[in-house]
């Protein structure tokens, strides 16, 4: 997504299948090729560049072939990581500039790590936490900013998998003091 934008290697892939431009194999809802009981998940696929993706989506093949059903999961829910020293960025469902783009009445709240106590655990009050929220405070997206937010994103990815809202989501219980707290004290 961020660094990782790379043509997969399908050339081994010796069927007549269906690609994209730059030669991901295309896949329905349920990982399948266009040639039928024929799969593709990770990054041959296209959908998402990720290894905690690619396991997700062979669990649900894997689920499809010996139960008869799996499960979808939509990029924009899969949690993204740029890990970088000694901030790191993370996001989840929409950013700002895809609202935008898109078009979408959003909430914004942006909570800085500077005024609570976790910053002096991690020897930083640097880092931000913006959530936005739709005009019935669903949780449409979240970007993450700071140290070990590849930890915080993950309460924020059940939030917006689990399609909570704004007042649920502040009556959730975090321990206190870490990270992924600070997401959850100013909603």
């Amino acid at each position: 997504y961020f660094l990782n934008k790379r043509a997969p290697n399908s050339t081994c892939v010796r069927l007549e299948l269906a690609r994209d431009k730059v030669g991901h194999l295309l896949v329905d809802r349920n990982y399948e090729t266009t040639l039928p009981n024929h799969y593709a998940v990770g990054d041959i696929n296209g959908l998402s560049e990720t290894a905690h993706a690619s396991r997700l989506q062979a669990i649900s093949v894997a689920k499809r072939i010996s139960e008869g059903k799996g499960f979808y999961t939509p990029p924009y829910k899969i949690p993204y990581v740029l890990y970088t020293l000694p901030l790191s960025y993370a996001k989840v469902g929409l950013t700002k500039k895809e609202l935008e783009e898109r078009k979408i009445e959003h909430k914004e709240v942006s909570v800085p790590f500077r005024p609570f106590a976790v910053g002096s655990i991690y020897q930083t009050e640097e880092g931000l936490i913006n959530l936005y929220f739709d005009k019935k405070d669903f949780l449409l997206g979240a970007e993450v900013f700071c140290v070990n937010a590849q930890e915080v994103i993950a309460s924020l990815t059940v939030s917006l998998f689990a399609e909570l809202n704004r007042d649920i989501m502040s009556r959730i219980a975090i321990a206190h003091p870490t990270l992924s707290e600070v997401a959850f004290l100013r909603l």
